[in-house]
C-alpha cells in the first residue's frame, strides 16, 4: 500500500479522483465558505443557547472555552456527501466526526498553543468557522514538528471549513492568539 506525506491510502483510490492533491501535499485543506449561509445563520441562533466553561480536558499551557450543544442540522450537513470530506482526505465510509464548540478570544486568558491531537483512531481534525464576525489573528497554523515556520496557515472567515491530518505523528498545529473579535468553532475528529 502506497502512502501520501506519511499517511497510507488504499490504491487504487476507492473515490473518483483520489485524495484531494492539496490535502495529499500540506496534510490540510481549507473550504473557503463551505457552509450555506441559511445554516451558518441556524448554528448562530443555536449558539444563543450554548453554556460555555473553561475547558477542563486540556493542560495548563490551553486556554479556551467549551461548550456542549446539539447542532442537528451541522451534523446532517457534515455527514452529507455535500462537502465530501470523506472522499477529499481519503476517509472510507465507515469514519465518523465527533466535536464540541469552542471559544477563543482576545487577551491573555485565551491560548491554544503548538499541539498533537492524534488519540487512539483519530485520522482527521476538522474545524467549522462558527464566528459572527471576521477576526483578527486566530490563525489556524500546522508544522513538522522539527520545523520552526509553519508550513500551513489558513485564516478562515465564517462558514469555512478546514480539515487537517491528526494521524500523522509529524505534525503539530496551533491557533494564533486573537487580538480582536471571538473566534467561534465547532471543532473535532473524524475517527
Amino acid at each position: 500500500m502506497p502512502r501520501v506525506s506519511g499517511w497510507p491510502v488504499e490504491w487504487p483510490p476507492r473515490y473518483p479522483g483520489g485524495v484531494d492533491p492539496t490535502f495529499a501535499e500540506t496534510r490540510a485543506l481549507h473550504l473557503a465558505a463551505a457552509l450555506p449561509d441559511e445554516l451558518l445563520q441556524v448554528c448562530r441562533q443555536r449558539l444563543a443557547d450554548a453554556l460555555w466553561s473553561p475547558d477542563s480536558v486540556t493542560g495548563a499551557a490551553f486556554a479556551f472555552d467549551t461548550a456542549e450543544l446539539a447542532l442537528p442540522e451541522l451534523d446532517a450537513f457534515l455527514a452529507s456527501d455535500r462537502l465530501d470530506i470523506r472522499a477529499l482526505a481519503g476517509l472510507s465510509a465507515e469514519h465518523s466526526f465527533a466535536g464540541s464548540l469552542k471559544r477563543l478570544g482576545p487577551g491573555p486568558d485565551y491560548r491554544f498553543p503548538w499541539h498533537r491531537d492524534h488519540r487512539k483512531g483519530q485520522r482527521l481534525g476538522m474545524t467549522v468557522n462558527l464566528s459572527s464576525s471576521t477576526l483578527s489573528g486566530g490563525v489556524f497554523e500546522q508544522r513538522l514538528r522539527w520545523q520552526l515556520e509553519p508550513t500551513v496557515r489558513i485564516h478562515s472567515q465564517p462558514g469555512d471549513v478546514h480539515i487537517f491530518d491528526v494521524a500523522d505523528t509529524r505534525l503539530v498545529h496551533r491557533v494564533t492568539p486573537v487580538t480582536a473579535g471571538l473566534r467561534v468553532v465547532l471543532a473535532g475528529w473524524w475517527t
